[in-house]
């Protein structure tokens, strides 16, 4: 009886050795052969094929939109916009929101070895990209478009004027100058806020920003500042401003006042989170700056006097 105990010792002994050695086989030759897929580069050329499956799809959805709007242009019928090939790229999983957003800036993305164009579709012919509009003060875009305060706006944007200055603005009857929608606006404030005079003293990181080019986003009850959360609160107000969105310009029955800065690009959104203007910096085909809003598809030119100045075609 002894004997069979000190077998069946012995036998668990040799079996728990043998198990460690396996576990420690087993794990020399995972290490092995990760060093060996690395060195051979397959994860890179697994990443590198879905990469160009995955532009191969978009290149796909780009020739069948452009055959709808050739389709759609032939019986005088509406064209499928830019934004619902983007948001149905989106909603395939096919880009990301940082892609979105890259393909709306520059009207191009590269996935793998492949670039992928997108400007031949976002902007008319003979239409060229520009890295930015800049205003010195005097010119200005109307948007033509009415918002409430409960509406919500993003501007990519280098503000250089430092004194009652700011990117987007509007019109407003005195007492009604809190819907001013300078830079900032909320509710409780009986006058137009912007990031130059009263908004700063409640958000100081925005004055900072001065000087450099930055994301000011701001949409029904929150303002942002580079995607971060600077300023939240409620907004009940509803009613419509009194006049259109201008770029570039505020004006109130108290005062005049234009921007020194460069825009990179300019949205508006409903109440919903609609976008209902996309303004792209551009040149058109005669070469005259101007911002060409993808959601209605008409260009837009300075309002003001003088003219733009024009950043860097992007290639």
């Amino acid at each position: 009886m002894k004997k069979n105990v000190k077998s069946v010792k012995k036998q668990n002994g040799i079996t728990l050795v043998a198990l460690v050695i396996t576990i420690i086989v087993l794990l020399l030759l995972a290490v092995v052969s990760i060093n060996l897929i690395q060195n051979l580069g397959i994860i890179e050329k697994v990443k590198l094929a879905k990469e160009e499956h995955r532009a191969s799809a978009i290149q796909e959805q780009i020739d069948l939109f452009k055959n709808e709007q050739e389709i759609a242009k032939q019986n005088n019928e509406t064209e499928p916009s830019i934004n619902e090939l983007i948001d149905k790229l989106q909603e395939q999983k096919l880009i990301t929101e940082e892609e979105k957003n890259t393909i709306m800036q520059t009207g191009k993305i590269k996935l793998g070895s492949k670039n992928i164009i997108f400007d031949k579709i976002i902007l008319p012919e003979g239409y060229t990209r520009c890295e930015y509009l800049e205003s010195t003060g005097t010119q200005y875009i109307d948007t033509g478009i009415y918002l409430s305060l409960d509406s919500g706006w993003e501007i990519d944007a280098n503000i250089s004027f430092v004194e009652k200055s700011m990117p987007l603005g509007c019109d407003s009857k005195l007492e009604d100058n809190r819907l001013g929608f300078a830079m900032f606006t909320w509710e409780n404030s009986r006058v137009c806020s912007d990031i130059i005079d009263n908004v700063t003293r409640a958000v100081p990181s925005w004055l900072n920003s001065l000087n450099e080019r930055h994301l000011y986003k701001h949409d029904k009850n929150n303002s942002y500042l580079d995607n971060e959360l600077v300023k939240s609160e409620i907004v009940t107000e509803k009613s419509i401003t009194s006049f259109s969105i201008k770029i570039f310009k505020n004006i109130n029955a108290s005062f005049i006042r234009g921007s020194k800065c460069k825009i990179y690009y300019a949205k508006l959104f409903d109440n919903e989170s609609n976008m209902i203007w996309n303004g792209i910096p551009c040149l058109d085909n005669n070469n005259k700056p101007c911002m060409y809003d993808t959601v209605t598809g008409q260009t837009f030119y300075n309002q003001g006097t003088g003219e733009f100045i024009v950043g860097p075609i992007v290639e």
